[in-house]
């Protein structure tokens, strides 16, 4: 990702490095919430960063000094159960002119929409949208 002449870069398993200070990791790989584990799509959007993260089933959201704020999503259940909100393959995600974020997921074969600040709204899936009060 490229923002204000820096360059945003993911290296498995040491985290999320800016090409400005590539000695340190600006996001950490690691376990804990503040952590990334498998970043599959980022993009920023009103001063936040937002990153989907495979490893931990989430979009994870910091802030433009990469500090922590918010993630949204959970994995589904083994034995399914409701969708709404939960990932089991998340593979892309984007934001549109009225800051929907769409979250693809291949194994459930949907799409995922929410408000930037994570609040789910409806998914679509088999050319129908299923929308929650």
């Amino acid at each position: 990702m490229v923002l204000d002449n820096d360059i945003l870069y993911f290296v498995k398993e040491k985290g999320v490095f800016s090409k400005k200070n590539s000695s340190n990791p600006v996001i950490q790989y690691g376990n804990l919430e503040s952590n990334l584990k498998n970043p599959v799509g980022m993009f920023y959007l009103d001063g936040k960063f937002y990153f989907l993260d495979a490893g931990f089933y989430k979009v994870k959201v910091f802030d433009k000094d990469f500090k922590y704020l918010s993630s949204f999503g959970y994995k589904v259940g083994i034995f399914g159960g409701d969708k709404d909100g939960r990932f089991s393959n998340p593979v892309s995600m984007i934001y549109d002119h009225n800051q929907k974020i769409y979250v693809l997921d291949s194994k459930l074969n949907m799409i995922q929409v929410f408000n930037k600040d994570g609040i789910f709204l409806f998914y679509r899936s088999k050319h129908y949208f299923i929308y929650k009060n």
